[in-house]
């Protein structure tokens, strides 16, 4: 078995970028998500969104390279389309970015309790 069977496939992404089809899968990529972000986001980072006008390398912000590497990361997971169009794999990092933040909050929040 290859690593490439290994892989969970992705058939239809909507137009907000939300992985459709198949529906067991779309549940397993935002699991994978938020377990990518609790291993790769130093818990030292205080907040995912960086406000405007804060320093690029303020520490208390998730730097957009972390969130790049959580999101070709979860890919090394899932098998998206062939046909997959730029804008539609732009639109689905877009939302992958959202999912995540919302469960880095939550794990900072667990965290805090």
């Amino acid at each position: 078995m290859t690593s490439e069977d290994a892989k969970l496939p992705i058939y239809k992404i909507d137009v907000d970028g939300d992985p459709v089809e198949p529906i067991e899968n779309r549940r397993k990529y935002i699991s994978q998500a938020g377990v990518i972000v609790r291993d790769e986001v130093p818990i030292s980072i205080a907040e995912w969104l960086k406000p405007a006008g804060v320093a690029e390398d303020d520490p208390c912000y998730v730097h957009q390279h972390y969130k790049d590497f959580c999101f070709d990361t979860l890919l090394e997971h899932f098998n998206l389309p062939d046909d997959i169009e730029p804008a539609t794999k732009l639109k689905l990092k877009q939302w992958t970015l959202s999912k995540m933040a919302d469960a880095f909050r939550k794990y900072k929040k667990t965290l805090w309790a």
